[in-house]
């Protein structure tokens, strides 16, 4: 094998192995993200604000008294803290393609478009959370709540 077929195959294997520890990093994120609030909310839960345990009565576990609450709840708790991630380790790994492309015109196309659309995510998100924030307040000035 000449060394440019070694410098390949080493670069791939560097590539394979940063791919594997960002999705298992994600995962963890994720994982950890989504069990750590019902720990802490059946901890809260079970205590009333005076200190003392709560007697009887039932609580409401969802904490959300309408539907337009509970969808932007959803949005605001749940898609935009995802959907952030997602954005920044797009953005690290159009980064990592732009580094790693070395002038070869091919990678740094390949960078460059992942960058775009990592910007594009962005938009969404900003423009979901724009659209969510005006239609609860149209529904609530329809409503008069």
């Amino acid at each position: 094998m000449t060394m440019k077929h070694m410098l390949i195959k080493k670069n791939e294997r560097v590539r394979k192995a940063m791919a594997f520890a960002l999705v298992s990093i994600l995962s963890c994120m994720i994982a950890f993200g989504s069990f750590v609030p019902l720990f802490s909310h059946a901890a809260i839960s079970s205590v009333s604000p005076g200190g003392g345990a709560t007697s009887g009565g039932s609580l409401n576990p969802i904490q959300f008294n309408t539907l337009q609450d509970l969808l932007y709840g959803i949005i605001q708790n749940v898609l935009i803290p995802i959907g952030t991630i997602l954005v920044v380790v797009y953005l690290i790994y159009a980064g990592f393609l732009l580094v790693s492309a070395r002038g070869d015109e091919k990678q740094v196309e390949k960078g460059k478009s992942a960058l775009f659309n990592a910007v594009i995510g962005a938009f969404i998100l900003l423009g979901a959370q724009a659209i969510a924030l005006m239609i609860q307040a149209t529904v609530k000035s329809i409503i008069g709540g």
